[in-house]
């Protein structure tokens, strides 16, 4: 029976099923991207682009649909439809919940458990070698700026990992939620130079106004058909022209 399947592969393989890969669903653009990362390519992302705050998508009926036929979804587990999603998942359905940040020892981490489902650990591994020497670049870049002249830098609570690629100790974190006086006072005590700020939460543009920093804006999920490392190089271009004097 080998021989005959072998026989018929050679010589009529369209005769022969080809395996197919998952299709796999996420969340947002930031846990699709984490998705190609790590090799999905049957991949359908759920919020659409555009949005400012893409967790607080409304699913429709057309996404849940499309959620029954996954064979893996994933989410970051900060979502407000998460619930929904989980009664949308079909039986055979696996779910995985993404740690979505931009530190690259998470992602590495984090594809190579997306990898070890999909069973594409080779793309995962590429990518992540790959990410890592993008990150390491960026930071080189950044930090010949930064030593010039250290900034007092304060961080919005969700953008760690890129006072990280600074190579800066922020002063202090913000946020996620808007900022009290009290708040306001406390942070412009600290005579902050910069400020990064979330492109997807209540904008700091009070605080920029404030202290009389500078305020660059970064994002964190990316745009359309974007990945990780369109990410890590807008925001180092962004960083390195808010420490340009």
């Amino acid at each position: 029976m080998r021989t005959f399947l072998l026989t018929l592969a050679l010589l009529c393989p369209a005769l022969v099923p080809a395996q197919t890969a998952p299709a796999v669903v996420a969340s947002t653009s930031w846990v699709g991207a984490f998705a190609r990362a790590a090799g999905a390519t049957q991949l359908s992302v759920l919020a659409p682009p555009g949005l400012v705050h893409p967790p607080d998508y409304d699913p429709r009926p057309s996404d849940l649909l499309a959620l029954s036929r996954a064979s893996v979804v994933l989410v970051a587990g900060y979502e407000a439809f998460l619930p929904r999603l989980r009664d949308a998942l079909g039986a055979k359905a696996q779910l995985l919940t993404v740690n979505t940040t931009h530190d690259p020892q998470v992602i590495r981490k984090e594809i190579e458990a997306i990898a070890a489902v999909l069973g594409t650990q080779e793309q995962a591994r590429a990518f992540a070698d790959a990410y890592d020497a993008a990150w390491i670049a960026s930071a080189a870049r950044l930090r010949r700026q930064t030593d010039r002249g250290k900034p007092v830098v304060l961080v919005q609570r969700f953008m760690l990992p890129w006072a990280r690629l600074l190579g800066v100790e922020p002063a202090a974190t913000f946020g996620p939620g808007p900022l009290s006086l009290e708040e306001l006072r406390r942070l412009k005590n600290l005579a902050p130079t910069l400020i990064v700020d979330n492109a997807h939460a209540a904008p700091a543009s009070a605080l920029a106004e404030v202290t009389g920093a500078r305020r660059v804006v970064l994002a964190n999920f990316p745009q359309g058909h974007e990945g990780l490392l369109d990410v890590l190089q807008h925001n180092t271009e962004r960083l390195q022209a808010a420490l340009t004097p």
